[in-house]
């Protein structure tokens, strides 16, 4: 053999080397890309997912904060009911503090349910209204049973729920404050 047939004998086994080289890195490619096409998929799946969960999620709250804010303004009707000079001559304070206590009580309910779905500021504000309510009750109702002359006037609750109607609209506001954002008109959006 001469040196030209073993050079073309090399240059042959070298392009054979070569060219199966290639065919196994296209196919370590191809098997590549779709391993990679494979996991994109499962991320898209993941992604809607958990934009579905978000979606519902954020409906939920803002269910949840319209439910609270309707309870809160029934409440508030109820305590200025409650606690006003002029109301129906057949109606006793009695009749007005149990609808006041009804409201405050399903509020209560509403909110414990609930309270997950509330962010930890909300949370907390309401829990410490709520608290308040209760103190507020249990100030009045001892008052009550010792000054029940007092109570068909209404004088007790006049001197103890403005405690809470003074608190009332600090968390209105807070409720419409996590709205907005909830929907998207909070103050961030507009800077």
């Amino acid at each position: 053999m001469d040196l030209a047939a073993i050079a073309a004998w090399g240059g042959l086994l070298s392009f054979a080397g070569t060219a199966a080289l290639a065919v196994v890195i296209y196919f370590l490619n191809r098997i590549q890309a779709e391993r990679i096409e494979h996991l994109r998929d499962e991320l898209r799946g993941l992604a809607f997912e958990r934009e579905t969960r978000f979606a519902t999620l954020h409906g939920r709250q803002v269910e949840l904060l319209s439910e609270i804010y309707a309870k809160l303004k029934l409440a508030e009707w109820e305590i200025n009911a409650l606690v006003s000079t002029i109301h129906p001559p057949d109606e006793p304070g009695e009749v007005r503090a149990e609808r006041a206590k009804a409201a405050f009580v399903t509020l209560g309910e509403v909110v414990g349910k609930n309270r997950f779905l509330l962010d930890e500021t909300l949370g907390k504000q309401l829990s410490e209204f709520q608290t308040l309510v209760t103190n507020v009750w249990l100030i009045a109702g001892n008052r009550l049973s010792t000054e029940r002359m007092r109570d068909r006037e209404g004088n007790v609750w006049r001197e103890t729920l403005p405690l809470v109607s003074e608190a009332i609209p600090e968390v209105r506001n807070q409720i419409e404050e996590r709205m907005r954002q909830l929907v998207g008109m909070g103050a961030s959006s507009n800077d």
